[in-house]
């Protein structure tokens, strides 16, 4: 039996013409908007009294470390408190979010693949929070860019298994939307140069290549030019920070 929920009488916000509709219902079932006008009846419907509110679609966040908490050192708290505690904080934040209104958000990373079980028992309704994407612990070289939340893979062999790694890993989660997080250059928080991409042209088509046979997409942390340029031509799929991307 179908779940529904109708918000009676709310402001609406009209993403479409960027207008605030007042006094309409929205219907959802089972998580879907099925209908928005005045006065649907939403027989059977839990009715929410959404009057002198707003009604808004939720905010996606395609960049975020779930299990961070905005201080100066966060690489440093989950070294010193571990993962279990960094999961803990996770969770929080996940609730947080979804108190905020954002209501999906991508991990691009984090410690000991920890954004996955996050991930997980949000999805199972062990906790409550927002939906997650995670990408687990991000692939990247002996050369990389905070350690602390990535794997290490240097050769081709080790690139192919760290990436079927992730694989199993997020298929036996249950996570359906399957991405992985790789390091292509340094900088914004680390020791390390930020100049040259840390894999090569054909190792980083490699990734590419391996991640899309298996249905998975690739963001890459990329800020330098010499990076940001090395990733587009390997077909990676997004681009994160992208801080000196060319204007070709």
């Amino acid at each position: 039996m179908s779940k529904m929920v109708m918000f009676c009488g709310g402001n609406v916000a009209d993403v479409r013409t960027g207008k605030i509709r007042e006094g309409l219902d929205v219907l959802c079932a089972d998580g879907k908007i099925k209908a928005v006008g005045k006065g649907l009846t939403g027989d059977g419907a839990e009715k929410i009294d959404c009057r002198g509110k707003f009604v808004m679609p939720g905010v996606i966040d395609a960049h975020v470390h779930i299990t961070w908490d905005g201080s100066s050192d966060p690489v440093g708290l989950d070294e010193r408190e571990g993962v279990y505690q960094a999961m803990v904080r996770g969770l929080n934040h996940a609730r947080d979010s979804l108190k905020a209104g954002v209501t999906t958000v991508r991990d691009t990373g984090s410690m000991g693949d920890v954004a996955v079980e996050v991930a997980y028992a949000i999805q199972k309704g062990y906790a409550k929070g927002c939906r997650i994407v995670p990408c687990g612990a991000s692939i990247q070289s002996i050369y990389g860019h905070v350690p602390n939340i990535g794997v290490i893979a240097d050769t081709d062999g080790e690139l192919i298994r760290e990436i079927r790694e992730k694989k199993l890993l997020l298929t036996e989660k249950e996570i359906s939307c399957q991405w992985i997080k790789i390091m292509a250059t340094g900088g914004a928080a680390g020791m390390e140069e930020v100049g040259p991409s840390m894999y090569s042209q054909e190792q980083l088509q490699l990734i590419v290549g391996e991640a899309h046979r298996l249905h998975m997409k690739v963001a890459a942390h990329a800020v330098s030019r010499e990076g940001i340029v090395e990733c587009i031509k390997a077909g990676i799929d997004t681009i994160e920070h992208g801080a000196d991307i060319p204007d070709e």
